[in-house]
């Protein structure tokens, strides 16, 4: 897989189409890209980095993280965590909803 081209996605149609490819990608496709993922709790607000390897290796290869969610890591914390990438050359970080 080649590593995405975010210098044209600076613009309306630059920004689509980076979230069009991020919601395609897999764990293996954001190992290979070495793209931070955190999840970060909607109710502690706790943020972690999400253990990638670990989720293709339990999940498969294919297991696509966008709009997934999962309980949060906290004792006692009843909370949902969002999926969030980092990708290189980005301005900023994506929630993966």
């Amino acid at each position: 897989m080649r590593g995405l081209d975010l210098t044209r996605a600076d613009g309306r149609c630059g920004i689509k189409s980076l979230l069009a490819e991020i919601e395609r990608l897999s764990p293996g496709a954001i190992l290979a890209n070495r793209w931070l993922v955190y999840t970060e709790c909607d109710l502690c607000e706790l943020r972690i980095r999400a253990d990638v390897k670990r989720i293709a290796r339990e999940r498969g290869s294919g297991f696509v993280l966008w709009g997934r969610a999962t309980t949060c890591r906290r004792m006692g914390c009843p909370g949902r965590v969002t999926f969030w990438v980092r990708p290189h050359g980005a301005s900023g970080d994506v929630a993966m909803t």
